[in-house]
């Protein structure tokens, strides 16, 4: 790698990246209060050539909100057809074309095609949004909150300073209860919410006319069956089950997806959290790679262990509620199926499990961080 910044070693030239380090400082005042791992990792992040990090909104461009809203239009609409779709083509395979009508075998192709679905469209999401000025916030972040000015006279790391006003994952939804527990929840630094409430309501939105125009689809190509009752996956409660024990399911079950996604994505691992650590050696390799990942495992592997998350909570509520957990896919359906059969607790127990979460993160988890 061509040297640019602080990328030479320690016991080669240190005097020189001291020097180049210094003149930084100079123009940038933040520099001067890092450590020094924290200041190579800086300067090998911004020798990266990538793009402005859509996280950032202090720079904020007239046409990230459409790109945002293209996105959840785009993610929405393949979840949705893949979720209802496989209802749709198990049903084929079986002539049991309802929700309520399930086998073992049916369940499970069903549940571990939903749940796949949405891993697939959170990678893209997540993808969309990872470059190089989010992890360089990132850092500035991690080095606030774990090391304190040594006197009062030194300047502190502002946790926003260099960074701008970022969301930590201000897109990728695909569905209105979790876009309304994000609209809900504060940022990691507590600067501002995941979402604006004018992006949540346009997320909303474009999310059930994206659910809309892909249940129009899947009947369009599943129209030569000509099938009667609930051709297209109308989630509706189970057999024997009460409209009751369906609107608790659906709560608990979004709830539960819900809190998943706030700790795994958005709380994620913090890699910089040693506070008794002491300066690297050598050419601080060990510390660049924690702080380039200061993410974390965990927020890598988020999607994926949301989306099983999704296929363990759809096989357990599917006889039950049918296990939509996503008002916009319960109202593209029903609304091209016209079966409107206890609709509404598939808005109201949805909207109450993720605002449940949405408050249970803010008031304990971020409590017990602090």
């Amino acid at each position: 790698m061509q040297r640019r910044g602080s990328l030479l070693q320690q016991n080669k030239g240190s005097v020189k990246d001291d020097e180049h380090e210094f003149l930084l400082a100079s123009k940038n005042p933040v520099r001067r209060n890092l450590p020094k791992h924290a200041q190579m990792a800086l300067s090998i992040i911004e020798a990266e050539h990538l793009e402005e990090s859509e996280n950032n909104f202090d720079t904020y461009e007239p046409t990230r909100a459409s790109r945002f809203i293209t996105l959840e239009f785009i993610g929405t609409y393949c979840f949705t057809l893949v979720a209802s779709g496989s209802v749709m083509s198990t049903g084929v395979l079986t002539y049991q074309f309802g929700v309520e009508e399930q086998t073992a075998g049916r369940m499970l192709a069903i549940s571990f095609a939903q749940g796949l679905a949405y891993t697939a469209v959170m990678y893209t999401a997540s993808s969309f949004l990872d470059n190089k000025y989010k992890r360089r916030y990132e850092i500035l972040r991690s080095v606030a909150m774990h090391h304190p000015p040594d006197s009062k006279h030194e300047r502190p790391v502002s946790r926003s300073s260099g960074g701008g006003s970022f969301r930590d994952y201000p897109c990728g939804y695909f569905n209105p209860a979790i876009t309304f527990a994000m609209a809900m929840t504060k940022t990691l630094d507590r600067s501002d919410n995941q979402v604006s409430p004018s992006m949540a309501c346009s997320y909303v939105f474009v999310q059930i006319c994206a659910s809309i125009c892909s249940t129009y689809t899947l009947s369009m190509l599943f129209d030569h069956l000509k099938v009667p009752n609930n051709p297209l996956g109308v989630p509706v409660p189970g057999d024997g089950a009460t409209v009751v024990g369906a609107l608790l399911m659906e709560t608990m079950l979004t709830f539960a997806l819900t809190m998943s996604i706030l700790i795994l994505l958005i709380h994620g691992e913090n890699t910089n959290n040693d506070e008794n650590s002491e300066e690297p050696v050598g050419d601080g390799r060990d510390e660049l790679k924690k702080a380039r990942e200061a993410r974390g495992y965990i927020r890598d592997m988020a999607p994926l262990a949301i989306g099983l998350i999704h296929v363990t909570l759809s096989i357990l509520g599917m006889p039950v509620s049918g296990a939509s957990m996503n008002p916009a896919r319960s109202f593209g359906t029903a609304i091209m199926a016209n079966i409107w059969t206890e609709h509404w607790l598939y808005w109201v127990g949805p909207f109450l499990g993720s605002g449940c979460a949405a408050m249970l993160f803010r008031l304990i988890v971020t409590k017990i961080e602090k």
